[in-house]
């Protein structure tokens, strides 16, 4: 399949990849990748807009594998396996990086630009203008939702992860293996936000919580060791032993990291039950129509 040119497909990514950055959009937290790329504007245009798509589309191993079936036809090569980072110190990195991209992107000569270039332009701008203005309200996201939310997708994304070669399943099991200390960096931001008592209602807590419970109910039949099973048996190349020892793997790690994260999840948000002072949605928070207002232009 021919690949689009990157700035092309730079334009196609930018919602859902860059959006990592904030955590509202794609499921996988704070990402300070940006600091990575070039960021005077000694580069030409074009290869800043390149660099940028690569950084961000490598921001986690997620986003790179359901983005790029060949990353290493965009240059990409040698990509840490990385659920993304939810720490404060990583949502610090990510708001200096966007504020180093801001100041590269202004050393442009906008006059200077093609047409296409300045389409480009602009979407950087309003984009990183507007993750700018939200720093201030962090812990106004809201990471868990019933539906959207992280602890609901990422059992998706497992599911639906492709195994093209050897390589895929390597780092799938590599990736599934971060589950728990990526949940514990979930419940710390939980802890944060109701400490600044913003946390969630007690309606939408509850509603996680037996989500949670729900999906750790079926151990040694659970769905991510039958699909992965099934996912395997496409893989080309893979001697009956190297499959058997890949499903050994998986289901260990199904059992060891990827349920008991959920147990943990659940347990966290059990003690935080009635943290939540708003039941009223997100408006009836202080400062939480200026907050919608955003939401609303992003």
């Amino acid at each position: 399949m021919k690949h689009l040119p990157l700035l092309q497909n730079f334009r196609a990514v930018l919602p859902a990849s860059l959006l990592v950055l904030s955590g509202c959009a794609a499921p996988f937290g704070q990402n300070a990748a940006s600091s990575a790329i070039q960021t005077t504007p000694s580069a030409s245009f074009e290869e800043f807009v390149d660099d940028l798509f690569r950084s961000e589309v490598s921001s986690n191993t997620i986003n790179l594998h359901f983005t790029l079936s060949h990353p290493e036809a965009y240059g990409i090569t040698e990509t840490p396996i990385t659920l993304g980072d939810l720490s404060t110190d990583a949502v610090l990195s990510s708001q200096a990086a966007m504020e180093n991209l801001l100041s590269a992107l202004e050393g442009y000569d906008y006059d200077a630009l093609s047409e296409d270039q300045r389409f480009t332009y602009d979407i950087l701008l309003d984009y990183l203008q507007l993750q700018l203005s939200l720093s201030n309200f962090t812990y106004y996201d809201e990471i868990l939702r019933p539906s959207t939310g992280i602890q609901a997708q990422l059992p998706v994304l497992y599911e639906e992860y492709r195994f093209h070669e050897k390589k895929d399943v390597e780092d799938y099991l590599a990736l599934i293996a971060l589950t728990k200390d990526y949940f514990s960096q979930i419940v710390a931001f939980e802890r944060q936000k109701a400490d600044a008592g913003l946390f969630m209602s007690d309606y939408a807590c509850n509603a996680i919580i037996s989500q949670c419970k729900t999906f750790t109910e079926h151990t040694d039949d659970h769905y991510l060791i039958q699909t992965f099973a099934h996912k395997l048996e496409d893989v080309p190349d893979l001697t009956e032993e190297e499959r058997s020892s890949y499903r050994k793997q998986n289901e260990q790690l199904v059992k060891d990291e990827i349920l008991p994260a959920y147990d943990m999840l659940a347990a966290a948000l059990t003690e935080l039950l009635g943290s939540g002072s708003n039941e009223m949605g997100l408006c009836y928070f202080p400062d939480g129509r200026e907050y919608y207002g955003y939401l609303v232009r992003q």
